[in-house]
C-alpha cells in the first residue's frame, strides 16, 4: 500500500494547477490533464504545455536506444465529436477541457490512449520510446 501511495505521490508531483471556487477560496489542486486509459503504449508519453495563451494540441513520437519501434498512422481524435470524426496530428483552436483518443499502428500492434486535457494553451504529447543502448 506504501508504494501505491509513493507511486501516486511521484505523479503528481510538477502536474497541478490551482483553481479558485465562486468564493474566492482556494480549491484543491488539479492536474492540468488526466490519461484515463493506456492499451498497448509501453512508451513513456508526456504532456507538455508550450504556453498558456495557444488553443492547439500536437502529437509527436522520439525513438531512443536499440528498441525502435516502427509507429505508423500516429493519430489524434477529438473525442467530444466521437470516434468518427477526422483523426490529425494536429488540432487548431481547441476548446479546453479537451477529450481525446490517441492511435497508432506498430510492429507490435495497435496503441490506444483515451485523456482529458483540463488547461487552456498549446500542448505537445509526446510518446517516446526509451530503451538502454
Amino acid at each position: 500500500m506504501k508504494y501505491l501511495y509513493l507511486l501516486l505521490a511521484i505523479s503528481l508531483v510538477g502536474c497541478t494547477a490551482v483553481e479558485k471556487g465562486k468564493s474566492g477560496n482556494k480549491t484543491k489542486p488539479q492536474k492540468p490533464y488526466e490519461v484515463i486509459y493506456k492499451v498497448n503504449i509501453p512508451e513513456e508519453v508526456s504532456f507538455v504545455r508550450q504556453n498558456k495563451n495557444g488553443a492547439g494540441i500536437e502529437l509527436d513520437y522520439v525513438s531512443l536506444g536499440t528498441d525502435n519501434r516502427i509507429i505508423r498512422n500516429l493519430r489524434l481524435v477529438n473525442l467530444k465529436y466521437g470516434e468518427g470524426s477526422r483523426a490529425l496530428q494536429r488540432f487548431e483552436n481547441v476548446e479546453f477541457p479537451f477529450h481525446g483518443k490517441l492511435f497508432y499502428d506498430s510492429d507490435r500492434g495497435p496503441g490506444e490512449m483515451e485523456f482529458k486535457i483540463f488547461s487552456k494553451g498549446y500542448w505537445v504529447i509526446t510518446l517516446k520510446t526509451l530503451t538502454p543502448r
